[in-house]
Order: structure tokens, then C-alpha cells, then sequence
């Protein structure tokens, strides 16, 4: 249901720094593709995903992701309903074929 950044400041520096470095280096492809990954990670029903992190493996870019079942009950600020986590994964770019795969 939504895409949200970790509230650790650290990881939040280090996040805003790899998309900055997405949209300042990667090909206008690349960066198309990374926004639609994030629009389809946000569109899932009943579910938060939180970039928990950012870091470079093998020069390759990647974010840490964190999956949040939401328990559905109105009445709650949207950070108490979430459940979880029930995932954990990345998102990684691959220059090979200049797109972004989603690993868990």
C-alpha cells in the first residue's frame, strides 16, 4: 500500500545518497525503470515496503528492502498497523541488462 524510508538517519542519508546517484549517473532507461520498480513495490495491496538501507555490492547499487503486512484496522496510525516484517530483500541494479530486479 505504501513505500516508505526507514526513520534511522544513518540509513536515510545513505538511501537519499543512492538515489541521487541513480538519478545523476544511471542511463534515462535505467532511471525510468527504477521509478517504475518503486511504483510497483508501493501498489501492492495490504502491504508496506520500507528501504531499510543502501550499499554498493560489486559497484553495483543496491536498496534493502523490508516487507510490512498491514493487520487492517483503521483506527491505528499507519506505522502501528503495520506486521512484520514478513520479507526482507534488495533491489539491485544490473548494468548487463541496465534494469532493476528485486531479490528476497
Amino acid at each position: 500500500m505504501a513505500l516508505l524510508i526507514t526513520t534511522q538517519p544513518y540509513a536515510q542519508q545513505e538511501i537519499i545518497k543512492g538515489i541521487t546517484r541513480v538519478i545523476c549517473e544511471h542511463s534515462p532507461n535505467s532511471r525510468r525503470r527504477f521509478q517504475e520498480k518503486l511504483h510497483n513495490l508501493a501498489a501492492l495491496p495490504s502491504t508496506d515496503v520500507v528501504v531499510t538501507g543502501y550499499n554498493e555490492s560489486f559497484s553495483h547499487p543496491e536498496f534493502t528492502l523490508a516487507w510490512y503486512r498491514q493487520n487492517g484496522n483503521p483506527d491505528l496510525h499507519p506505522l502501528e498497523r503495520q506486521e512484520g516484517p514478513f520479507m526482507i530483500g534488495v533491489m539491485v541494479f544490473h548494468d548487463f541488462e541496465d534494469c532493476w530486479c528485486t531479490h528476497t
